[in-house]
């Protein structure tokens, strides 16, 4: 697990093993300092962003970005630091400076950049006809704005699929037009996942969604005119919670899914996916345990619902989330 503290004017990114103890410890300016993560074949890695940014060099462009690579496992420096054209931008190893940014040169502006996990060269880099529209661990996602995607290696610059070999959603085959991927209006997901707008009419209400597998393009589900959707991946990696404003779609391997209606859900909002059961919170003390598979609810309670979790079968809670701490138990069994 990884998480942040603020302590003596620096942000603290620390990350612990299963047993709780801290492998490394990373102090970053709170002005720009994020970090990511990296699950390689050989090795997993923290990447962390740092910035000489100081008030003096707001505005003028000339404050010096970069980042390293931390084992998560030894703890030791993998890479770094190397610089990046900007802030972490996202999703994914994706830098650069926003627009209207206090970092930025308001009469300059250096292209996004996407990095290589494996030692953070830069991959590629946007310019006018190319967006980067998100990474996850060495995967990234091209557009542009007449509709075309491809997902490429970063390291190899292999093509692993393009938009015309996507499939589409049934409910965006019934229009009247012919469908194509509207870039813009796409949202950049996080993790496995790419969440498109398939564009069959005007406005907003002609997009159509769907969420993709971002390592293969294997559609996940089809999501209809829900819009807004985020997901929430599986600790164990295999299942992907997209919850949405009416409903939350979850994906299984093999191209099942389930939909649950959000209105049985007591005006609790998903939180967490722990192995095949979906953690809900409202705004307060209530939660509630849903089996994600049939939606059916298995308890409720004013517990805090786990915010992550180990497939051996060990999850982690914050018992008071407005004070720094975790609590780590033993379930009953493997998560699966």
């Amino acid at each position: 697990m990884v998480d942040t503290t603020k302590t003596n004017h620096k942000l603290s990114i620390t990350a612990i093993d299963r047993h709780g103890h801290p492998v490394v410890t990373v102090r970053v300016q709170p002005m720009c300092g994020a970090f990511v993560t990296s699950h390689l074949p050989d090795r997993d890695l923290l990447i962390t962003t740092d910035t000489d940014l100081k008030v003096g060099t707001l505005n003028d462009g000339t404050a010096r970005f970069f980042v390293t690579a931390w084992d998560l496992h030894s703890g030791r420096k993998d890479w770094g630091p190397v610089d990046v054209p900007g802030p972490h931008k996202g999703p994914g190893r994706i830098f650069g400076v926003f627009d209207h940014s206090a970092v930025a040169d308001p009469d300059r502006r250096d292209p996004t950049a996407a990095i290589r996990p494996t030692d953070g060269t830069v991959s590629h880099r946007s310019d006018p006809g190319t967006l980067l529209l998100q990474e996850h661990n060495g995967i990234l996602l091209l557009g542009d704005r007449r509709g075309h995607l491809r997902a490429v290696d970063t390291t190899s610059r292999r093509t692993r699929w393009s938009s015309g070999s996507l499939a589409v959603p049934r409910s965006a085959s019934s229009a009247a037009t012919a469908p194509r991927i509207d870039v813009l209006a796409s949202v950049g997901a996080t993790s496995d996942v790419a969440l498109l707008a398939w564009r069959v009419g005007d406005g907003d209400h002609g997009l159509r969604y769907a969420a993709y597998r971002l390592s293969t393009g294997q559609m996940l589900a089809d999501l209809g005119d829900e819009s807004g959707v985020q997901p929430l991946p599986d600790a164990t990696g295999t299942a992907v919670a997209l919850a949405g404003a009416k409903h939350i779609v979850v994906a299984f391997p093999g191209g099942k899914h389930n939909t649950i209606d959000l209105a049985r859900l007591a005006g609790t909002h998903p939180v967490s996916l722990i192995g095949h059961t979906l953690y809900t919170r409202a705004d307060g003390h209530h939660s509630m345990a849903v089996d994600a598979a049939t939606g059916h609810i298995l308890a409720t309670g004013t517990w805090q619902p786990p915010t992550a979790a180990l497939p051996t079968g060990t999850a982690l809670v914050a018992p008071d989330p407005d004070n720094p701490g975790y609590l780590a138990y033993r379930t009953t069994a493997p998560i699966k």
